[in-house]
């Protein structure tokens, strides 16, 4: 972790609010859809955060260190900036989603940018 003084998203959420518990219930909904534990589906999730310079520097680590995610890009809503793409495919098991789910938050918070939230665009 880099020795940042978190302004946004502080040691105190990064600690205690990850809630790992809410994929099961997704992956739930996800395996309700059809998608199986065999499949491996692309993730979109959206980080948030209160600056643009620090999106566009969440956003470039991310070009970075997953070459292979797509369409990564910052844009300004109401009350935050947003940091959006699309991840290569990733396993739908739980223990799959987890590893990703720390790993982004990790990043996350290396930032200043808290993941909020992720889904799966199920394809027919």
């Amino acid at each position: 972790m880099q020795n940042i003084n978190n302004t946004f998203f502080t040691k105190d959420i990064y600690d205690n609010e990850i809630r790992l518990d809410v994929n099961a219930d997704v992956l739930g909904r996800i395996h309700n859809d059809g998608v199986t534990t065999s499949d491996k589906l692309p993730i979109d999730f959206v980080f948030i955060t209160d600056t643009e310079d620090k999106a566009n520097s969440l956003k470039a680590a991310l070009s970075s260190l997953y070459t292979d995610y797509q369409n990564v890009e910052v844009s300004e809503t109401k009350d935050f900036w947003e940091i959006n793409g699309i991840t290569s495919a990733i396993g739908m098991t739980i223990d799959e989603i987890n590893k990703w789910n720390e790993e982004m938050w990790d990043i996350g918070y290396k930032y200043d940018c808290q993941l909020d939230g992720w889904q799966v665009g199920v394809r027919n």
